[in-house]
């Protein structure tokens, strides 16, 4: 059985590599406070792979380590974002229709519908668009959605917000 990676040879290792796999990170993420903690991650995985198996310390070794962590960051990202309707409230003068107002009514998406300024946004989304945010409405627990289908709802309701807040500005 191997022995133990001493702590004084992780130290070394780290002090030589730690810099160059947090600029690598950095060029890949844009963001220096996420670098640090991958390079966090990557020197944690980097440690328990030593001790698990005989293997000497390679500078790609560790950048394919730092790769595999952008690598999951990314896929854990693509985690849905729902975006709630009530985020599309306004500040509606007395009498005025406001759209975190109404709450649960049975007639909600029909008075939405009539609202002017929602009627514009809604026609600057795609088709589309439009459609994955009607199912979502029609069918709101529907099983079996793909992630193609979750993905094109996530998309349609971040565009709606944008259009959403540039109608209102407006």
């Amino acid at each position: 059985m191997m022995e133990l990676l001493s702590l004084a040879t992780f130290e070394s290792i780290y002090q030589a590599h730690h810099p160059a796999i947090e600029r690598y990170l950095f060029r890949l993420t844009h963001d220096r406070e996420l670098a640090a903690d991958l390079a966090q991650e990557t020197f944690t995985r980097a440690l328990a792979g030593l001790q698990r198996e005989d293997r000497s310390v390679s500078l790609t070794w560790l950048y394919r380590i730092a790769l595999y962590r952008v690598i999951d960051l990314h896929r854990r990202r693509r985690v849905i974002e729902m975006v709630p309707f009530a985020d599309l409230a306004i500040d509606a003068p007395a009498g005025e229709f406001d759209v975190a107002a109404t709450g649960h009514d049975v007639d909600f998406p029909e008075r939405l519908a009539h609202f002017d300024p929602f009627r514009h946004a809604w026609a600057r989304l795609s088709l589309t668009e439009q459609q994955a945010l009607l199912q979502t409405v029609l069918h709101p627990k529907a099983g079996g959605q793909t992630a193609r289908t979750k993905m094109q709802v996530s998309r349609a309701r971040r565009h709606l917000r944008q259009v959403w807040q540039l109608e209102v500005a407006a």
